[in-house]
């Protein structure tokens, strides 16, 4: 091949299979066939969230590739943007959202975690042009109205009272989850009593649903305590004490606030990373002492896991929920 390619090596400390990896690419690398001018190597890690080494952008690029074991080797993505780019163009087109087209934001999220190796150096705020576009995309979805405007299957989930299981079930599965016989009568059951003072639900009704009455599990993680401090000037700071098994783990991180810093400081305390799908927030009661709803969804090797917290404290109720999510992972895995 005539250009450079990009190969990115998902490994991290205490990881058993890993040095082999690393061992095969510098074998490559010595031979006499050359290759040590044929490509660029990035080592990522995202082995677990105790690791020295890790950073937010290897679990981005983690997350970006659905990397799910370890060692994992990529390569090349946007390496004709690459390439483009040592030829001396002027700018890179990417659009906002669609099929087959080059993203901004994954384009911002790459040229981040490897631009100091493909030499190309850039101001962005990600996380705010990751906003940005969320909010585009969500006026252009509401306000627009073309016949070929691109409507995702979740949002025409639309479930009443002469809604079936099977209906239940398909609707479940557009989510992403992967409810057993059970748990589609379970979910089907809450449907209906919700039914009776309210006239539909839509998807995200669906999914607080199946949080808080699907794929229940025993309470392995156990929350004991919490305590956040958080301040415009330092950030947030979390430190959880969990229970498991009668043994008392504690985990310590900071964040972008006190709910991001509590998520981290749960994967302190488990030695492990799970992607967050989803996280929704929405007020049950009204007034100034409303009970808060909270859901998220945490993906493990492809299935969905949700798990639901409800407290006058959002922070308590996203960590509740975070835990239950948890329990049912480690519950069928076990």
């Amino acid at each position: 091949f005539n250009h450079r390619i990009l190969l990115v090596d998902h490994s991290g400390t205490n990881c058993t299979y890993c040095p082999e990896m690393m061992k095969i690419l510098k074998e490559i690398a010595d031979g006499e066939d050359g290759y040590h001018d044929k490509y660029y190597e990035v080592v990522s890690h995202s082995f677990n969230s105790n690791d020295p080494a890790t950073s937010d952008a290897a679990y981005a690029i983690k997350n970006h590739f659905f990397v799910s074991s370890f060692p994992t080797l990529t390569y090349n993505f946007y390496h004709s943007t690459q390439s483009s780019h040592r030829a001396g163009v002027d700018g890179v087109k990417a659009a906002m959202a669609g099929a087959n087209v080059l993203s901004t934001g994954k384009l911002a999220d790459a040229i981040n975690v490897c631009g100091p190796t493909i030499g190309v150096c850039t101001e962005l705020n990600n996380t705010k042009l990751h906003a940005s576009i969320d909010d585009m995309l969500a006026s252009i979805n509401r306000d627009a109205d073309y016949e070929d405007a691109e409507i995702s299957d979740k949002k025409k989930i639309l479930l009443d009272s002469t809604s079936t299981i099977a209906q239940v079930a398909q609707s479940a599965k557009v989510l992403g989850y992967d409810l057993s016989e059970i748990d589609c009568g379970n979910v089907h059951k809450a449907l209906m009593q919700v039914c009776e003072k309210k006239d539909s639900l839509g998807y995200k009704e669906l999914d607080a649903l199946i949080a808080s009455t699907a794929m229940q599990a025993p309470s392995t993680y156990h929350l004991e305590n919490y305590t956040t401090t958080s301040s415009n000037a330092t950030g947030a700071m979390t430190q959880i004490t969990l229970k498991c098994n009668g043994d008392i783990i504690r985990g310590v991180s900071v964040g972008e606030g006190p709910i991001d810093s509590a998520f981290r400081a749960i994967e302190q305390c488990v030695g492990y990373h799970y992607e967050l799908d989803d996280f929704q927030v929405q007020s049950v009661t009204e007034g100034k002492e409303a009970l808060g709803s909270a859901v998220v969804r945490l993906r493990s090797n492809g299935r969905l896991f949700s798990g639901n917290g409800t407290s006058t404290d959002i922070v308590a109720a996203s960590i509740r929920a975070y835990v239950n999510a948890l329990n049912k992972i480690v519950y069928e895995e076990e």
